[in-house]
């Protein structure tokens, strides 16, 4: 009956529902109740997953454009963002349908380990409408660098506003997978002056800890030169942290209970690369005292010193950041150069 005359669904009630998924199974959608699941879908203002997989399956079988504009508004007004939304939405850019909240919601449901270029639509409409939140521009900016090659006048249009956010996250001290591409790209493009130089003594030394052990929450990383534990929560088994030396031990703590010591328990990935910009930091930086600490760990014994050396060893002795330990250890090589 209600296939022969669909107005006689007039909201998506339970009673409807059933109908409705019935007729879903058995190939009962006609022409005009899929019209009909359209009007009632631009009224509806609570997502209902069983609504949702009507009007899915409708357009799947129609393909009505008006269709499509109802379930992705329906989407977007109910905030619909994870990852198995993502087709909608990028359908919806595919059929350039001019909807508020399209292109964020594109993006916010694209899966967060996709390199893939985005369409230039995308692109562009971030170039001049970006209030994403700093995670989300953080994402769509590494995108933009890894794929310059092939969207080079795209990245063009970026680089100033890129640099501009690299350097706002960098005096946060913030580090992540994407935030190292834009650091990356930004320090290659020369962007390095004193306070870069200062932001990077940390940043630099940054390694990204991937934790086998899927209950681990917390790395705490022990160096020897260095007179506190840096001790880091782990998001999604990864957890980044500054390790400054050669000489370091990893604790990985299971919710709060036991530590693990094996070093095959993670994987250490370096984030920044560039020895020469290490040395170009060194020549900037008015913090140089993390840079003499690697520099130092590195050869001990066969570090060359130099007079110009002589603020950084006062300031490595007075500085409560060294271990003790550390500085009795470097005490006879300090005093041999003295000599």
């Amino acid at each position: 009956m209600i296939c022969q005359d669909p107005f006689l669904v007039q909201k998506f009630d339970a009673f409807s529902l059933k109908i409705l998924n019935w007729a879903r199974k058995h190939d009962g959608i006609t022409g005009n109740l899929a019209i009909q699941i359209t009007h009632l879908l631009e009224q509806e203002k609570t997502f209902n997953d069983r609504v949702f997989t009507i009007a899915g399956q409708t357009y799947q079988q129609y393909h009505e454009e008006e269709l499509l504009v109802a379930i992705l508004r329906y989407l977007i007004l109910s905030h619909k963002v994870e990852e198995q939304y993502h087709s909608w939405y990028a359908l919806g850019i595919e059929h350039e349908i001019k909807l508020t909240g399209l292109f964020e919601a594109f993006l916010l449901s694209l899966p967060k380990d996709s390199i893939a270029p985005l369409p230039n639509a995308v692109a562009m409409y971030f170039t001049y409408q970006n209030s994403l939140p700093a995670g989300m521009r953080a994402f769509l900016y590494a995108n933009i660098i890894i794929n310059k090659r092939t969207q080079e006048s795209i990245y063009q249009q970026y680089q100033k506003t890129i640099e501009r956010f690299a350097l706002e996250q960098m005096h946060s001290g913030l580090m992540d997978d994407n935030l190292a591409i834009i650091y990356q790209d930004a320090l290659d493009n020369k962007m390095i002056d004193e306070d870069v130089a200062d932001a990077m003594a940390k940043l630099f030394f940054m390694k990204k800890i991937i934790c086998i052990y899927p209950d681990v929450t917390r790395v705490m990383v022990f160096e020897e030169a260095i007179s506190e534990p840096v001790i880091v929560p782990v998001h999604n088994r990864v957890a980044y942290v500054p390790i400054y030396t050669d000489h370091y031990q990893i604790f990985l703590e299971e919710q709060g209970k036991n530590l693990i010591t094996d070093d095959h328990a993670y994987f250490i990935e370096t984030l920044l690369q560039g020895p020469e910009l290490m040395d170009r930091f060194k020549g900037l930086t008015r913090e140089p005292l993390h840079y003499f600490v690697h520099d130092l760990t590195e050869f001990e014994e066969n570090f060359q010193l130099s007079s110009d050396d002589m603020d950084k060893v006062l300031e490595f002795y007075n500085s409560e950041w060294i271990s003790l330990d550390y500085k009795h250890k470097m005490y006879p090589f300090f005093i041999k150069f003295l000599q």
